[in-house]
């Protein structure tokens, strides 16, 4: 048994149809119970649960108007509550900007639990400036006056990449980091690979949001000018006006018999998207760690993305690695799709080779723990002082 007993991880949402930080929630939560640790979240939106979730998943209050901000009058007595009660040896606390993080340090600190909070790339200049300036400057106002001074009293940041460690530099300057990928569990995949679609499709997975650059890959989809490819198009739309966007897009393009937009996939349907693409294409503009390159590497599915999506050596696994701009797309699409099948399925294999060496459970797993006991003790030394 583990010296750190009890986590309690705090997030803003849980569910298998949850994406972004949701499932990296789970997947870092399913691993601290294989590792026999007593683990417990608290969430402010609950999704679809594995029934062996459900007695370990508490929902914290908010007003649901103001969702956006994860506040409620009470929130802050639940979570001084639910600390109080559950005990943990330390909270890992998921996002940075809603009052949830807020609440959670200020109950912490009351509770003298030890935190270590992971921002999953909510800092990135990129995701600020791209509504215009009054946008910025009013969200660099809400965080600098109402959240960083708070936030600023947890023990330890997490950073998933080099790039994101000097974010997280300028904002917590002098919080002490963490730095730990993102990892997949390849026990939720197919260990056989098998021969892509005969009819052949390039495949993007994820939720429909302008950071994801979609309208990039459409436009470039256009500008391949293949008769025999297909681009298929899969995620929630989370931004309603966005998906709208998009479909005018693809209208607009004459793309319509050439495009689909399959909305929400999960389980098996997703494995199968994933198993069966030609390639997959990740063209976020910004994005700490795309986990669908890793989840399309685990498929046994070469993928194509940009260098903002946190994987500086994705190039060592045989994938392809450009600028989140429309000529290196589109080049890098027309050099898939010029694949001969061994090559495709050659492809497939180094890019399930790296995943396994480097970004699987088993090898960042390890990482968490040796980080979470160093941060129980840190914390027990800080308190007996």
């Amino acid at each position: 048994m583990h010296n750190l007993q009890r986590i309690l991880f705090v997030s803003e949402g849980y569910g298998k149809n949850f994406y972004g930080v949701a499932q990296v929630v789970a997947r870092l939560f399913h691993f601290s119970l294989k590792r026999n640790f007593f683990s417990k979240v608290l969430v402010t939106n609950i999704g679809e649960l594995n029934n062996n979730d459900e007695s370990l998943i508490d929902l914290i209050p908010k007003i649901k108007c103001l969702r956006n901000l994860n506040w409620h009058p009470k929130q802050e007595a639940f979570l001084n509550s639910s600390i109080g009660s559950y005990s943990p040896t330390l909270i890992h606390l998921h996002g940075v900007l809603t009052f949830l993080q807020g609440n959670t340090v200020k109950a912490a600190k009351k509770q003298k639990v030890p935190v270590i909070i992971s921002a999953h790339g909510m800092l990135e200049p990129w995701l600020w400036v791209q509504k215009g300036k009054v946008y910025y400057w009013l969200k660099r106002l809400y965080w600098m006056t109402v959240l960083r001074p708070v936030l600023r009293r947890v023990d330890y940041v997490h950073a998933i990449t080099d790039q994101e460690a000097l974010t997280l530099k300028r904002e917590f300057p002098d919080v002490p980091q963490v730095k730990i990928s993102n990892a997949i569990d390849l026990s939720e995949f197919h260990s056989n690979q098998v021969f892509p679609s005969s009819d052949r499709y390039l495949l993007f997975l994820g939720r429909l949001h302008p950071v994801k650059g979609v309208d990039l890959l459409i436009e470039a989809f256009k500008q391949l000018d293949i008769e025999n490819v297909r681009l298929v198009i899969a995620g929630p739309d989370f931004d309603i006006a966005y998906t709208a966007k998009l479909k005018n897009q693809v209208v607009l393009l004459g793309l319509s018999e050439r495009v689909e937009f399959v909305g929400s996939v999960h389980g098996e349907q997703k494995g199968e998207l994933l198993q069966k693409a030609w390639c997959t294409v990740v063209p976020s503009y910004s994005e700490v760690m795309a986990i669908v390159n890793l989840e399309s590497a685990a498929s046994y599915t070469p993928t194509i993305t940009t260098t903002m999506t946190g994987l500086s050596d994705w190039q060592e696994g045989g994938g392809l690695l450009v600028e989140p701009e429309l000529k290196p797309l589109t080049d890098a699409m027309m050099t898939a799709c010029d694949w001969l099948q061994d090559e495709r399925m050659e492809m497939g294999k180094n890019a399930r080779a790296f995943v396994e060496e480097r970004y699987s459970w088993d090898v960042i797993g390890e990482q968490w723990v040796e980080a979470y006991k160093m941060i129980a003790e840190t914390g027990k030394k800080k308190h007996e002082q």
